[in-house]
């Protein structure tokens, strides 16, 4: 299965949950057991609450325990970082795929910082990765509030940075030549109008047949056809600025008739028309040319977090309810043979992949592997036998 985040055929039942990790460093492979199993270099700073919380439930909880007990404890405060770990962690991106191209777009464009914020939160979504950085590790979450970030395996107890104040640090970071290489920076502007035209292309493949009809965006429907071939085409037309002005012009009067009649579309577009106008327009803006220091190279994915397994395993195998079945099987009280034997059958053989992920489970265990846009493969595989998954199940408050 690839790192890029190919789907697999899911077989077999299955639903299940968290957490015990044994790391599998790809040129050394371990066993799991019983036991908690981590790299020789790190333990897993991880601890389990209440049932199935989200990861953004517990690293809250522990940063409100850490910062009772520092209050106690002044003198054992821990856990923050310090502005130049931010910094060189946003170098990092998010785990979508491009996303250090579309993030210095933006920035080309001289945004304000609320467009700044939110853009930056859609772009990051929900996840996490794991970094290492001047020889420690560090682990990320991001969420709506903004990035986690906290020395170890989990983000738990560590800092919050804002999506405000991760734009302000990017935009530092840009003109310090300390946030991209040059490459990718000089491929940003063709990174756009590539989505922009892929985006057009579904726009244009979503019309129904009275859109169709009626001749909406007839600029696009012109170059309709095969893919990639048709969006290259759109791409070259979007580059010229007379061009993309005919296409927005198109494109917003397709969003007033669909405004009036959602059935010229068959299906909820992703970015809605008005969207897509807004973007077209945007590329009319000013853009800055940011220079790389010489020799800069962004932090790239180290390792599996402890947040990216609990978030894998609450969700479950994916089969229908299987979730609510795990729970229900383990409050009846069966002793753990019978439930690591329950988990078996409920997951089956199977696996399910998206960009950067890769799990796949059987009768030893769960597999997860991470890879980045700078990795070559996976960066960091882990392997859970059923034992260590039982506990980790139990260990969240259902025995």
């Amino acid at each position: 299965m690839g790192a890029g985040g190919q789907q697999l055929h899911r077989t077999g039942g299955g639903n299940g949950t968290e957490r015990d990790r044994l790391q599998v460093n790809q040129e050394n492979q371990q066993a799991a057991g019983e036991q908690p199993a981590v790299s020789a270099s790190a333990k897993p700073a991880f601890t389990q609450f209440s049932l199935f919380p989200t990861v953004e439930q517990q690293i809250e909880t522990i940063a409100h325990v850490q910062k009772t007990e520092q209050e106690l404890r002044p003198a054992a405060a821990a856990g923050k970082v310090t502005d130049a770990v931010i910094g060189r962690a946003l170098t990092s991106g998010s785990n979508e795929r491009n996303s250090i191209l579309r993030i210095v777009a933006l920035f080309q464009k001289d945004p304000p910082e609320e467009l700044a914020a939110d853009f930056l939160q859609k772009e990051y979504r929900t996840g996490g990765k794991g970094l290492n950085i001047a020889g420690h590790e560090y682990s990320l979450w991001f969420s709506q509030s903004g990035i986690h970030i906290a020395p170890g395996r989990s983000a738990g107890g560590g800092s919050l940075v804002t999506w405000k104040q991760a734009a302000a640090q990017i935009s530092q970071l840009l003109k310090d030549g300390q946030f991209a290489s040059q490459d990718n920076i000089d491929a940003a502007r063709d990174n756009e109008f590539r989505e922009l035209s892929e985006k057009l292309w579904y726009l244009r493949q979503n019309f129904s047949d009275e859109a169709r009809e009626k001749g909406l965006l007839p600029t696009i429907d012109a170059l309709y056809g095969g893919f990639p071939d048709s969006t290259e085409k759109i791409a070259a037309l979007l580059k010229d600025p007379s061009e993309r002005a005919k296409i927005a012009q198109e494109v917003t009067q397709l969003a007033s008739a669909h405004q009036r009649n959602p059935e010229l579309l068959r299906f909820r577009q992703q970015i809605p028309p008005h969207d897509l106008y807004t973007r077209l327009t945007d590329m009319d803006k000013p853009v800055t040319a940011f220079q790389a220091a010489a020799g800069f190279s962004p932090a790239r994915g180290a390792f599996v977090t402890e947040d990216e397994i609990t978030r894998q395993l609450t969700g479950g195998s994916g089969v229908s309810e299987g979730k609510f079945r795990i729970y229900s099987y383990f409050m009846q009280g069966h002793d753990a043979a019978e439930c690591i034997a329950f988990l078996k059958n409920e997951y089956g053989i199977g696996g399910h992949g998206y960009i950067g992920f890769d799990e796949w489970h059987d009768g030893k265990g769960i597999k997860l592997s991470r890879a980045d846009d700078f990795s070559e493969g996976n960066y960091d595989t882990v392997m859970l036998n059923w034992k260590q998954i039982h506990k980790r199940i139990a260990g969240l408050g259902l025995v």
